[in-house]
């Protein structure tokens, strides 16, 4: 027999961080043969990550019913386009010759707040169709509009001076950008249900590690030095986590992201059918089982009594000139005096006595492990808390019942021969003047 080898996953988890810690020490090397490099490299990934997000949500876009990974799919791509643009600009590349490191911290913060505030503005997408050929316009449109306002109108307010370092506008933008990502969590937090939960968390984990980089960015003098670094290294953090995402949720697990939607409907479906199920069982008016699952649970009784040699008694319940109380308060009032005694009758019954409403103003009892003493036991007990009780609209008014007992016997070949006993003996209660207790 062939076995099915199960990936652990604790094993997987060791296997992602211990490969993520390789790549972040390479990266660190890196930095003392070259920091352009250093900067290259974690550059480059994240645009090759803001890049697969879109071309994976492009792709899977016909299985998702909302459109909240599109909008950030379409939202990476132009991010990535920023900051390609960025990684050429930097320092040392020989791209932007005439340009200093003012440029390549421009094009940064113009990529920051385009990706907060789409972060920010897909939750919206949960509840709303997105049409992508207004979505590509409107980013193409602002793209194109903080690429002019850097390089030909000149407009774009200075993030960095040589030989003193970034200017208020960018640190105070690092710290808005940062609050915009915090409000994004919020929004997710809200939206969580909509989610995979592996998915939920990396999202999460995706914003954190992105308002580090942030607030890294905020110190740094020098665009080689310390600060800067750390910021890098968050931001290849944050990448490395959507990777993660993309790879082991998208790749190794499919039905968590492109069939989580119908998963979550699947269930849905199922529990509506749960429930349509338990109200096919249930008399809508006063909530006890309705006449065929009564006499589903009465089979099943029956065949515990027979299997197990229990006892098991049956009572039929009628009020006792019902039509007259009916014509004197109304239907509506005859409706809550049904339910006020149903509420009496789960009173005086036990956890596992069945009752149920049998039609009309009728209604029947199996009291499970029951024999004839305690048969008239029961049904006294609930004729006398019914004759005990008043009505708030009619406290003149008696109410009192009429009650028919039997026990089944192994010799019964059906329920019905049971309901046609008790039927009789109720019968016979009515004949004695009602308000009254018969057993056969």
């Amino acid at each position: 027999m062939k076995h099915i080898a199960i990936p652990n996953k604790t094993n997987t988890t060791l296997s992602t961080l211990l490969g993520a810690a390789v790549v972040l020490f390479g990266l660190y090397l890196t930095s003392f043969y070259s920091y352009l490099l250093f900067h290259s490299l974690t550059e480059l990934s994240s645009i090759v990550v803001a890049v697969s997000v879109f071309l994976l949500v492009w792709y899977t876009r016909r299985y998702m019913q909302n459109d909240y990974s599109l909008f950030i799919g379409i939202a990476s791509l132009f991010i990535g386009g920023l900051d390609t643009i960025h990684l050429l600009a930097y320092r040392g590349m020989g791209v932007f010759l005439e340009y200093n490191s003012n440029l390549p911290t421009q094009l940064w913060i113009a990529a920051r707040y385009l990706q907060s505030l789409s972060l920010l503005i897909a939750p919206l997408f949960f509840s709303r169709r997105l049409n992508p050929v207004i979505a590509f316009t409107s980013f193409t449109i602002i793209t194109a509009l903080l690429l002019t306002s850097i390089f030909l109108w000149n407009i774009f307010p200075t993030c960095y001076i040589e030989g003193v370092g970034l200017t208020q506008f960018k640190i105070v933008s690092e710290y808005i950008i940062s609050l915009i990502l915090l409000t994004s969590i919020s929004l997710l937090y809200q939206n969580r249900k909509k989610f995979d939960l592996v998915i939920f968390q990396l999202l999460i984990i995706y914003i954190i590690a992105t308002i580090g980089a942030e607030l890294a960015f905020t110190f740094y003098v020098g665009v080689y030095d310390l600060s800067n670094f750390i910021g890098h290294i968050f931001k290849t953090i944050s990448s490395l986590i959507l990777a993660r995402a993309l790879i082991i949720i998208a790749l190794e697990q499919p039905y968590n992201l492109i069939f989580f939607d119908l998963k979550k409907n699947r269930d849905e479906l199922h529990t509506a059918e749960a429930e349509m199920r338990k109200m096919a069982m249930i008399d809508v008016l006063t909530g006890t089982y309705n006449r065929r699952a009564f006499m589903e649970k009465g089979e099943i009784e029956c065949e515990r009594a027979r299997q197990y040699g229990h006892s098991l008694a049956f009572l039929i319940i009628d009020f006792d000139h019902f039509k007259e109380y009916n014509d004197k308060n109304g239907h509506m009032n005859g409706d809550r005096m049904l339910q006020k005694i149903v509420d009496v009758f789960r009173e005086n019954l036990r956890v596992g006595d069945i009752l149920a409403r049998w039609g009309g103003d009728e209604f029947a009892v199996f009291l499970p492990k029951t024999n004839h003493a305690g048969c008239l036991e029961v049904a006294e007990k609930l004729r006398n808390a019914i004759a005990e009780i008043s009505m708030p609209f009619d406290k003149q008014t008696k109410i009192t019942i009429s009650i028919g007992c039997t026990i089944w016997t192994h010799y019964d070949e059906s329920l019905d021969t049971v309901f046609l006993r008790a039927d009789n003996a109720l019968y016979q209660a009515k004949q004695r003047g009602r308000n009254c207790v018969q057993l056969t």
